[in-house]
């Protein structure tokens, strides 16, 4: 884990953004142990941002990381329909600018840190959502 400052000094924000900083680590590691490179980190467009790109082959993810206490949230909350479409969106404007000369296959998945205590567990969902047409 990467620690900002000591994280009982920070207040309730600051926490949460450190949280979620060591989530995206924690995410990236299983990524690229598991063969991907990681391409984008915080992509921002107006309208939305993509924590992780990455790729391997001829496969492209965006992935969404979120941080909870508990692992019992159905996907429709976690990324209810309306981020989901500003990640789609912030997906095609990656793709357009960053990925147009290459045809990839691209998927959306969302990666779940748990806390456990002191420890945390990774809940990873491939595929958890699609673009429509």
């Amino acid at each position: 884990m990467v620690y900002l400052k000591s994280q009982t000094n920070l207040g309730v924000k600051e926490r949460a953004r450190a949280q979620g900083v060591n989530a995206e680590e924690r995410v990236a590691a299983h990524l690229q142990a598991d063969g991907f490179s990681i391409v984008a980190r915080n992509y921002q467009v107006f309208g939305g941002e993509l924590d992780i790109v990455a790729v391997k082959g001829e496969q492209l993810i965006f992935v969404e990381v979120k941080y909870r206490k508990s692992p019992q949230m159905a996907i429709e909350y976690l990324v209810p329909l309306r981020k989901q479409q500003r990640l789609i969106y912030a997906a095609r404007c990656f793709m357009s600018k960053v990925a147009a000369t290459h045809s990839y296959f691209c998927r959306f998945d969302v990666a779940i840190v748990v806390e456990r205590g002191a420890r945390s567990e990774l809940v990873y969902l491939p595929n958890a959502f699609q673009a429509g047409e």
